[in-house]
Parts: structure tokens; C-alpha cells; sequence
């Protein structure tokens, strides 16, 4: 279909939840999506957001699907994980 725009699946919802992976969240806000209209935000020292932004997006992004309580227990562990698979699946998407 001519001009026919494709949604994913929305950010809390457990598909999404389920298949996208912490690096792939932080590559995506970080660097963006090639070929889409999604922006990196990525620039740190230069008015973007920097790795600890972008990480505690990550968490945030996580904490919507989640049930009371885990919100607390998932911002102290996503972090470093979405720093560390962001350096390896984030420079692969470039």
C-alpha cells in the first residue's frame, strides 16, 4: 500500500519487552534507526544526552512493562548491563 506507515510494537508492551534486547533500546535512542526518521540523541559535551542519560532511558523504558516494585530493583542493574551491550550491539548498527 502507497504511503502506508508501519508501527512497531509499542515500548510497553511484552512483546517488546520480551524480544528487544537493553543494548538494542540504547543503540536505538543512541545512534537511531537507519533508513527511519529516528534520530540519535547521543552527543554528549555537545547538548545530547551522554551514556548515563541514555542508560537511565534504557531502565525507564524497562520499568514500563514492569510490575510494582521492580521499577526500584531494575534501575540499579540495567544500567551498567545496557552500558556494556550498548558498546557492542550500538557500534555494530552504525
Amino acid at each position: 500500500i502507497t504511503g502506508w506507515i508501519s508501527m512497531g510494537h509499542g515500548i510497553g508492551e511484552a512483546v517488546f519487552q520480551r524480544l528487544a534486547t537493553d543494548g538494542m533500546i540504547y543503540a536505538t535512542i543512541g545512534y537511531g534507526r537507519a533508513d527511519t526518521v529516528m534520530p540519535g540523541f547521543l552527543a554528549e559535551g555537545q547538548g545530547g544526552l551522554g551514556h548515563d542519560d541514555i542508560a537511565a532511558l534504557v531502565t525507564w523504558v524497562r520499568a514500563l512493562a514492569a510490575p510494582a516494585g521492580r521499577a526500584g530493583r531494575a534501575a540499579a542493574g540495567n544500567r551498567a548491563d545496557a552500558l556494556a551491550e550498548a558498546k557492542n550491539e550500538g557500534e555494530a548498527t552504525r
